[in-house]
């Protein structure tokens, strides 16, 4: 499968482009500085300029079975940079897309609120994946990293060694 990755030159997009990359499929990614895309090279893999604020972005999403975004926002981006990266995907229309978002994490955890299964506002909610009733584009998957160890400061006991 032809998959484009948008913001592959950051630390989310990367590690799409990555697996795409690792599972066989042919990868498109996309970056604003394509010099950032960090990936080995390889004949299934073609990095291209684009920014999703330009008007012929979704241009270079015809040739694509599916895209996945890694956009997120940086200091210093500009205002608008989502949605634009939203409008260029609904413009290209792709047989499959899978939009990722970071809202609530990092520093805009603080304006987000907790993330919850319940209403966000009167006309918008969180949906469990398994409430949701439209046919999935690909199969759902959650990964989240591993919980930190848990450290203790009590004393063990002479029959339990210590980690070193």
């Amino acid at each position: 499968m032809r998959i484009a990755v948008l913001a592959a030159s950051g630390g989310t997009g990367h590690q799409l482009a990555a697996q795409a990359l690792d599972r066989g499929h042919s990868v498109l990614a996309l970056a604003r500085d394509p010099r950032k895309v960090n990936l080995p090279g390889s004949a299934d893999l073609t990095v291209v300029t684009a920014d999703v604020l330009e008007a012929d972005m979704a241009g270079l999403l015809t040739d694509v079975e599916a895209v996945v975004s890694g956009i997120g926002i940086r200091q210093g981006d500009p205002a608008g940079t989502l949605l634009a990266g939203a409008r260029a995907l609904a413009a290209a229309a792709p047989a499959r897309l899978v939009w990722l978002g970071a809202l609530g994490v990092g520093a805009s955890a603080s304006k987000a609120g907790p993330l919850a299964d319940g209403p966000v506002s009167p006309t918008r909610r969180t949906v469990a994946l398994a409430e949701f009733k439209s046919p999935a584009l690909m199969p759902a998957r959650m990964t989240r990293p591993p919980s930190p160890p848990q450290c203790s400061t009590k004393r063990r006991s002479p029959s339990i060694p210590a980690r070193s």
